[in-house]
């Protein structure tokens, strides 16, 4: 079955989740749900930082508790409340990197 091989759903919030006007479709907010109450996780993907996001959760009525997030064009990532340790590559390392794919 589908259901089963659907692990995660990831969406970016602003003109995809969130319409011009600023509103979320009855659909998409019935949709997130049934995700959620079937257990397949769901994502909210964006470049705001998670203080941002959180009307947005509110507007779904959901926790960063039952969803999860990539926040600041994903310098901060939590999956259901947890976050995610990040590291930071040293700049002479990027430098390097860089000129060896630009050869």
């Amino acid at each position: 079955m589908l259901k089963n091989r659907i692990k995660l759903v990831c969406s970016d919030i602003d003109g995809t989740l969130i319409k011009s006007d600023k509103t979320i479709g009855e659909l998409t907010y019935k949709a997130i749900h049934e995700l959620v109450k079937r257990g397949i996780h769901f994502a909210l993907v964006t470049g705001r930082f998670k203080t941002g996001v959180l009307p947005v959760m509110e507007t779904l009525s959901l926790t960063d508790k039952q969803i999860s997030g990539v926040y600041d064009n994903g310098a901060y990532v939590e999956v259901l409340g947890q976050p995610i340790p990040s590291y930071a590559v040293p700049s002479p390392v990027m430098f390097e990197v860089s000129k060896f794919a630009s050869s």
